[in-house]
């Protein structure tokens, strides 16, 4: 699942394709934001009783994997702030990507290290300790999963095609 404000939808459709291209099947990510419909909420259900019923039903039955893309703007979003708490209630695995200079909180693991895409004027910038960073937290993800990955130098090759690298 990627957790996510729509006004982040660039870096979210980032992470998303990222997950893509490293074999993680569309129809397993829960992205209400993406265009690919195989991750959406299905039509007609509603946003909250979809959400409870994956946190509930899927703590049970599978691994749950969140990456939150956090910012200003998740932070002040109910449906995400919601996403936040059913995970850790849930005690779901979790990574978080920040946007800009963004400090995420607790219950986030803020313990552990993120990554931090920089979005300006519809750009992504990415240091190459961040892009390096980006492709650990995905292949460490499709790890705990089980879905596989491509090999690190693969994923920073497509992490450099869609993000600009700098310094």
């Amino acid at each position: 699942m990627i957790s996510h404000s729509s006004e982040d939808k660039k870096v979210s459709d980032f992470v998303y394709d990222l997950l893509v291209f490293n074999g993680v099947l569309s129809s397993s990510i829960i992205y209400a934001s993406t265009d690919n419909s195989d991750s959406r909420i299905p039509q007609k259900t509603d946003i909250f009783d979809y959400l409870r019923e994956f946190f509930v039903e899927s703590y049970s039955t599978e691994k749950i994997y969140v990456l939150y893309v956090a910012s200003e703007y998740l932070a002040k979003s109910w449906p995400a702030m919601s996403e936040v708490g059913a995970g850790w209630i849930a005690q779901s695995d979790h990574d978080i990507f920040i946007v800009n200079d963004f400090k995420p909180l607790k219950p986030l693991d803020v313990d552990c290290e993120w990554a931090t895409v920089l979005y300006h004027d519809d750009v992504l910038n990415l240091t190459k300790k961040e892009a390096d960073k980006i492709a650990e937290k995905i292949i460490y993800m499709c790890e705990e999963i089980g879905s596989g990955s491509k090999s690190k130098s693969q994923l920073k090759n497509e992490i450099a095609r869609i993000a600009n690298i700098v310094g």
